[in-house]
Order: C-alpha cells, then sequence, then structure tokens
C-alpha cells in the first residue's frame, strides 16, 4: 500500500503551514505488517512573534512554536497480529520508532547565538484491537 497525504493549515494569526508524508507499508506474511514513512512540515512565523520579543515591545512572543520553522519525520513500523479464537476481536502488538529533526530559521539559541535545533527519536509500543 502507497499512500501520499498533504496538510495545509492557516489561522488568523497568519501561521500558514504545509505538510507532505509519503509512506509504504505492506503485509509481510499472514500476521506482520510494516509500514515506513517520511514526513515534511514547513510552518511560517505568527504575527505576533519577534526573535527580539523583549526589546520591542510588550505584544510581542518569543516561542519558538510560533516561529518560521522545518521539520523532517522518518518513521518505521511493525505490526503482529495475535492469534485469535473464532469470533474474537483481533489484537495487534505494535512498535514503532520514529527520528525527528526540528530547524527554527528564526530563533536564536541564546547559548550560542546560532539558529535553534534539534532532534528527536520517538519509541512507541501499544496494543490495539477493533470489535
Amino acid at each position: 500500500m502507497l499512500r501520499a497525504e498533504y496538510r495545509y493549515y492557516w489561522d488568523n494569526w497568519a501561521v500558514k503551514a504545509h505538510t507532505l508524508e509519503v509512506g509504504h507499508g505492506r503485509h509481510v506474511g499472514e500476521v506482520w505488517t510494516v509500514e515506513g514513512s517520511l514526513r515534511l512540515h514547513r510552518q511560517g512565523a505568527a504575527l505576533f512573534y519577534s526573535d527580539n520579543a523583549g526589546t520591542e515591545t510588550l505584544y510581542l512572543s518569543r516561542n519558538r512554536q510560533l516561529s518560521r520553522f522545518s521539520s523532517l519525520g522518518l518513521m518505521a513500523k511493525a505490526s503482529y497480529a495475535l492469534p485469535r479464537a473464532t469470533g474474537q476481536a483481533p489484537i495487534w502488538l505494535n512498535g514503532a520508532v520514529e527520528f525527528k529533526h526540528f530547524g527554527y530559521r528564526d530563533f536564536t539559541d541564546l547559548r550560542t547565538g546560532s539558529s535553534y535545533a534539534h532532534n528527536a527519536t520517538l519509541l512507541q509500543l501499544y496494543v490495539s484491537s477493533t470489535f
């Protein structure tokens, strides 16, 4: 299964964002499903954001989530279907790992004087079912 998604977001604070995600998943045997995806996100700054908000005015924010930034995410996921008796709801064991990179284009890291960026690795383990 191939999939592609595009999302556009805007609000009355002039925040505009574009998200593109592509992924591929497939069944491996009768009990395993694997999936991989790539997600790109770009967001513009809010009207009231400034990297120098402390000296400009009282009505600005220096919150980095309101600045211009972009992110990249790479995800791998695997699901295992547990054996079940006839008539019982299916139960899956799921695991996913995702690497994310965030780059802020107009938010200065006060420790270094350069643009702020960080990486994150997310691990998800969960059980799911439908009935």
